[in-house]
Parts: C-alpha cells; sequence; structure tokens
C-alpha cells in the first residue's frame, strides 16, 4: 500500500554562531510526525589516506571515525559540519559529488589546502552573492568553499 507523505520543509537563515540544523524537513507517516534533522554528506573516495590528507589536512576537518577495513572515515568541523568519505560506494570512475562548506575564513582555508599541496581555483564572487573558491579532492570530487558576506546597507 502506497501512503502519501505530508511534507513541511522549514528553512532558516544559518549564522556562524548557529549550532542547530539549517533545515529540518518534516513528514507525516501514518499519523505520526517524523523530521530529519541532520544532512551529512557521503563523499565517494578511492584511498582514504590519500582522501584524509585533503578533508583533514586541506579543510582543517578533524577525524572522529576512522575504519580502515571498510575504507571510510567520518570528519567533523565547526558548527556541526560533517562529511563521510567511503570506498564502497564509488561506482564509477569519474566522480560528480559536489560538497559546499562555509567559512568565515575563506582565505585561511584555501591558504591552508595550498600548504597541504592542493590547487584550489582563486577566490572570487559568484553571481548568487557567495565569495567561494573551487577544488577536487584527490578522487576528483568538486568542493566548493564559500562565505556569505554581509549584505550591505542601503
Amino acid at each position: 500500500m502506497i501512503q502519501r507523505l505530508k511534507c513541511d520543509l522549514r528553512l532558516r537563515e544559518f549564522t556562524e554562531h548557529d549550532v542547530d540544523a539549517v533545515a529540518e524537513f518534516r513528514f507525516q507517516l501514518g499519523g505520526k510526525t517524523l523530521s530529519i534533522h541532520r544532512i551529512t554528506s557521503m563523499v565517494p573516495i578511492t584511498d582514504l589516506d590519500r582522501a584524509l590528507g585533503f578533508y583533514s589536512k586541506g579543510l582543517g576537518l578533524q577525524v572522529v571515525r576512522r575504519r580502515d577495513d571498510w575504507c571510510h572515515a567520518i570528519l567533523e568541523g565547526d558548527h556541526g559540519c560533517q562529511v563521510m568519505i567511503d570506498r564502497s560506494i564509488r561506482k564509477e570512475s569519474n566522480a560528480s559529488t559536489v560538497v559546499y562548506y562555509y567559512t568565515s575564513d575563506i582565505e585561511s582555508i584555501r591558504d591552508r589546502l595550498i600548504a597541504a599541496g592542493f590547487d584550489p581555483e582563486p577566490i572570487g564572487v559568484t553571481f548568487y552573492d557567495m565569495t567561494e573558491f573551487r577544488v577536487r579532492d584527490p578522487d576528483g570530487n568538486k568542493v566548493w568553499v564559500g562565505k556569505r558576506d554581509a549584505p550591505a546597507e542601503g
């Protein structure tokens, strides 16, 4: 039997001091309200040590769990930012994942990636009003790092 889901997506402005979820997804199933309160990216990799060099040394995320036998790790940053890296989900040779990281110090993150041996693009301002740069991890996954500038008063 197919049941209809009633969905209510509540978005709110995220601030760098906000440690709660950016979005909460609520839905009704069998008369009960359920919610999804956290979304974590799972990025396909081929080599755990090489990927950890990028996400830990390059982006500055902390390893909170590592399973060498699974070629899997979970890394976290400030404000609950989390990413899982895992070889088991890699099905094809061309990576297509895009993970977007928000930061308040974009220059330091870019400098850190360069110091770790990676080649991020120059920092620029996008048409959607983000100051950002883009870089690929060792497996070719797209990583974008951005900072939302305070809106001009006017």
